[in-house]
């Protein structure tokens, strides 16, 4: 069914247009490339049905998001605004292998850095998967011993944390304690990491 768009819809469109042109033209893209391009395609096509507005993370790992907090009108909220494919749907733990982040000469490596490196390699894991990864327990039983010195980015989500002062853009990652074992926390997307401190990317092998 075709129809007739009005001035001011017209306007709206070209203006959002022009803000997703001048995204895609800068050095990096803010957000997932891969869910960019499956959305524009459903919409050339007509496939409205399969854009969802909500992210599959959100839908299936919500419980691991920070809830909201505070009385109105100071409220804050967290919010996925970020999300990539996931590809582990099964326990898929046990197979988990460490790739590194940082290159050989580097201590340090912004978040920014660290997650379009994620990406162009393929190792963006989101937060949905790394709820496979923590299992049915959500104490991550399954995940090789090996990794349990390394915090684990999972660098294909993130998040927004809103309030009415501010809001700060984080990405999550899973790291290991002796008394509760696996769980997930959120580092700041402005922010850089240290080698030391032993951040890895995971993925299957």
């Amino acid at each position: 069914m075709s129809t007739m768009l009005t001035g001011d819809q017209f306007r709206k469109i070209l203006k959002k247009l022009g803000e997703l042109l001048r995204q895609v033209s800068q050095d990096e893209y803010p957000f997932d490339p891969i869910v960019l391009l499956l959305t524009l395609n459903a919409l050339i096509e007509g496939k409205n049905d399969e854009v969802t507005y909500t992210f599959p993370s959100e839908r299936s790992a919500g419980d691991l998001i920070p809830e909201s907090y505070g009385k109105a009108p100071n409220v804050t909220t967290w919010s996925i605004i970020s999300d990539s494919i996931s590809y582990l749907h099964t326990s898929d733990a046990p197979l988990l292998r460490e790739y590194p982040i940082f290159e050989d000469s580097e201590d340090e490596v912004s978040i920014r850095v660290c997650r379009a490196r994620a990406v162009g390699q393929g190792l963006n894991r989101t937060l949905l998967e790394g709820k496979v990864m923590l299992g049915e327990d959500g104490k991550g039983n399954n995940i090789p011993t090996i990794l349990q010195e390394k915090k684990l980015v999972l660098a294909g989500t993130m998040l927004v944390r809103r309030s009415p002062m501010r809001q700060i853009n984080y990405i999550p990652f899973l790291y290991y304690t002796q008394d509760i074992g696996w769980r997930v926390d959120f580092v700041p997307f402005s922010s850089t990491i240290s080698k030391k401190d032993g951040y890895v990317f995971v993925d299957p092998n």
